[in-house]
């Protein structure tokens, strides 16, 4: 069986680092969070990072991960 691991840590770096350069070059983006599957205890970690305050939006597949998100 296949499975996904999933690294809130590197996930943190990048979106930083990805912040910090489009932020830069005036580049307005959007985070999304399809691969989280709505897992509150990731999403409540990444949600919380000063860069997403600098996002655009936030994007999802799922009407339902959405209203996680919102809440």
């Amino acid at each position: 069986m296949a499975e996904l691991v999933i690294k809130p840590q590197k996930i943190v770096e990048n979106i930083d680092k990805l912040s910090e350069y489009l932020n830069e070059h005036k580049i307005h983006w959007s985070l999304t969070t399809k691969v989280l599957s709505g897992h509150k205890d990731i999403l409540k970690k990444i949600l919380s990072l000063p860069a997403i305050k600098k996002a655009h939006s936030i994007a999802d597949s799922r009407l339902s991960n959405l209203k996680i998100i919102k809440k």
